[in-house]
Formats: C-alpha cells, sequence, structure tokens
C-alpha cells in the first residue's frame, strides 16, 4: 500500500485507504513511502528494525521481522521501549528507588530476551541487535527508522476511534517513519 495522502494531522481526521487497511485489516499491512534523504527512494539497504513489546500482540511481528530480515539477508535491530514506572516515579516524587530501577530492568530484560530466543534459533544467519529503551515506543522506534529498509511492528486491532484517542505506535510510525513500515495483526 503507497502513503500517499494529505499527511500529518489532516490525513488522521481524513482517513485513508493506507489508515483503514492498517487499522481495520486482520492480515498484515505495509505502507510503503520513500526515503526523503534518498531522493524519495524506498530504502533497499540498512537493518528491519523490530519493535517488540511485551504482550501477544508482537509475536506475529517477530516472526515477520526475522522473516523478513532473512528474506533481505540482512541484520535486525529489535528494539523493546516502554514507560518505566521508575519514570513516572520520578516525575511525581524526584528520585527514584535505585533497587525499583534495577528490578524493572532486570524484568524488562529478561521478558525481551525470551521474546526472541526460540526466533534467534529458528533464524541463526540474522544478526540480531537487541535494544531495550526507557522512552515512548514510537519516538524510540523513529530514532533507528531512518537507517532502515524496514520497520515492522505489531498491532492489538484496536480501532480507529481508541487509536486516534489513545495514540499508536502503528499509526504514528506509517505517519513519520522514511522507510516502509509493516504492521502485522494479532492472529486470533
Amino acid at each position: 500500500m503507497g502513503a500517499s495522502g494529505v499527511g500529518g494531522f489532516g490525513s488522521m481526521l481524513l482517513g485513508s485507504v493506507a489508515m483503514t487497511l492498517v487499522t481495520g485489516s486482520p492480515n498484515p499491512v505495509a505502507v510503503i513511502r520513500g526515503n526523503e534523504s534518498r531522493d524519495g527512494r524506498v530504502p533497499r539497504t540498512g537493518p528491519v528494525v523490530l519493535g517488540v513489546d511485551a504482550g501477544a500482540s508482537s509475536e506475529e511481528a517477530i516472526a515477520w521481522g526475522f522473516d523478513e530480515a532473512s528474506r533481505r539477508g540482512t541484520d535486525l535491530i529489535a528494539v523493546h521501549a516502554w514507560t518505566a514506572y521508575v519514570d513516572v516515579y520520578a516525575r511525581l516524587y524526584g528520585v527514584p528507588p535505585l533497587d525499583e530501577i534495577d528490578a524493572q530492568i532486570q524484568a524488562e530484560e529478561a521478558a525481551f530476551a525470551e521474546r526472541l530466543a526460540g526466533w534467534r534459533e529458528k533464524y541463526p544467519e540474522v544478526a540480531v541487535t537487541s535494544l531495550l529503551r526507557s522512552g515512548k515506543p514510537a519516538k524510540t522506534l523513529l530514532e533507528y527508522a531512518g537507517d532502515a529498509q524496514l520497520v515492522v511492528v505489531g498491532s492489538r486491532g484496536h480501532g480507529d476511534i481508541t487509536g486516534v484517542i489513545f495514540g499508536s505506535v502503528s499509526r504514528s510510525l506509517i505517519h513519520q517513519a522514511p522507510c516502509p513500515v509493516l504492521v502485522a495483526r494479532t492472529r486470533g
């Protein structure tokens, strides 16, 4: 699916074929856009960037991310970004408790490694860089999308209204990423 339209906030209000498919299709949808720094051409080099969350919604994305990296003969950058409890605590109370910071980081690292373990074995030819970041997932993934040839994310399947009200990683990426974005819907 091409990514044309009015762009920005206007396209969120007006909708588009791409947005309708991304939010409503039970199948994976790729939104193809060129990279302005590459004269509008679709990137053919660079890694595949994979967004991994803690829920089941990213399992389909993980499968697509590894498969796409393997088919393209490129590296995979797996990114898990979350808004840490300790970040919220720090904003509310000043200094976060250090033992809680360490505990949360260790729990996130363990869950992230577990999510990728079987996939690394299935695709031993894919070089994987795992990045664990505290921050907003869409913003974090956009930081790595500039050099990527593809970004792959999952979707929980929230409808248009939920996505507009609460925001959505996939929605942000298809509007802002400088490369194609594949949104893999959770099967079920």
